[in-house]
């Protein structure tokens, strides 16, 4: 009983300094260049809170969300993940061929693939504002520019006749997103 004794205080004292001095929730420092009342600032803490050992990771997720969202490159330079901060420089760069209609922008990205994505985008994107499919025919996927073509002409328009032009599953997507959007509009 004198050994029991002593050990019971020490683990009371123990609990008790940790609801006393850790009980208060900690507050999360504001990330450099997020504003503490926004939503970017809010998905950070949310995300430190619940995991405590990944803080850096929550911190490069939100670099990358403020990037996109702001279209600004020079944030995704403050992401330490070297793959995060490339995808976030990649999509920005992808973003800005198309907003540019840029094609020699295309082949700055790393991957091929992306290369053409970017191609496509910005041909079908070139087509969409002049209203033209045939700006299609320059592209080296001339059925995948003119699905875009297509789909986004339904959409600026809240046209389905446009979904017509599509087959299969995109037709049918096509469809959904125009009278989602239609609703949304009244």
């Amino acid at each position: 009983m004198k050994i029991i004794l002593p050990v019971l205080i020490v683990f009371f004292f123990l609990l008790a300094s940790c609801t006393w001095f850790g009980g208060a929730e900690e507050q999360i420092e504001v990330p450099a260049g997020i504003s503490a009342e926004s939503v970017d600032y809010e998905a950070y803490a949310g995300c430190v809170q619940d995991c405590d050992s990944c803080e850096s990771d929550c911190l490069d997720r939100v670099y990358y969300q403020k990037a996109l969202s702001d279209e600004n490159k020079n944030v995704c330079g403050q992401i330490t993940s070297v793959s995060l901060k490339q995808d976030c420089e990649q999509t920005l760069l992808f973003a800005e061929a198309i907003s540019q209609l840029n094609k020699d922008k295309c082949s700055q990205l790393t991957e091929e693939a992306l290369q053409q994505t970017c191609l496509i985008s910005v041909i079908a994107e070139i087509a969409f504002q002049s209203g033209s499919v045939e700006k299609c025919a320059e592209a080296s996927d001339i059925e995948r520019c003119e699905n875009i073509f297509y789909k986004d002409m339904a959409v600026l328009n809240n046209d389905v006749t446009y979904c017509d032009n599509l087959s299969g599953e995109q037709k049918t997507v096509c469809y959904e997103v125009v009278g989602i959007v239609g609703t949304m509009k009244t």
